[in-house]
């Protein structure tokens, strides 16, 4: 991915990279390393959005390197994956930086109402992984 942005000849500004902290790289130590490669990968000075992948081991951690990462500028915003209502307030209450965005999977046989509610309430963008419902004929 980074070759090929440096190769494109566009300037950086005009892309939205999003990438996520997988659950192999939980924890602090684990995900400040994980975020440090992601930006060597992507060469690039800043990463756009930065997701916790899903709510498995030590996800605290993980999301501490990611609020780290944000106060110094390697990240523009913060948020999650696959945290539903209880995981997402949990996470909400005991974070200095609230995530800005929740990626849940959400399509017409999955609409996450409840999920929703929650995040408008506490001021948490919704975002599809499968918005088209991975091409499934319900």
């Amino acid at each position: 991915m980074g070759s090929a942005l440096a190769k494109c000849g566009l300037p950086r500004e005009e892309f939205f990279i999003t990438t996520k902290v997988w659950i192999s790289n939980a924890g602090y130590e684990k995900a400040k390393a994980s975020i440090a490669e992601s930006l060597k990968k992507l060469q690039t000075p800043y990463i756009d959005l930065l997701l916790i992948h899903q709510p498995f081991g030590d996800y605290y951690g993980t999301y501490r390197a990611m609020e780290e990462a944000y106060k110094e500028g390697k990240v523009r915003a913060i948020g999650v994956s696959n945290f539903y209502p209880d995981r997402f307030l949990d996470i909400h209450h005991f974070s200095e930086i609230k995530p800005a965005v929740n990626q849940v999977e959400t399509h017409v046989f999955c609409q996450q109402k409840e999920a929703k509610e929650y995040l408008k309430k506490n001021g948490t963008q919704i975002e599809s992984w499968g918005p088209f419902a991975e091409g499934r004929d319900i």
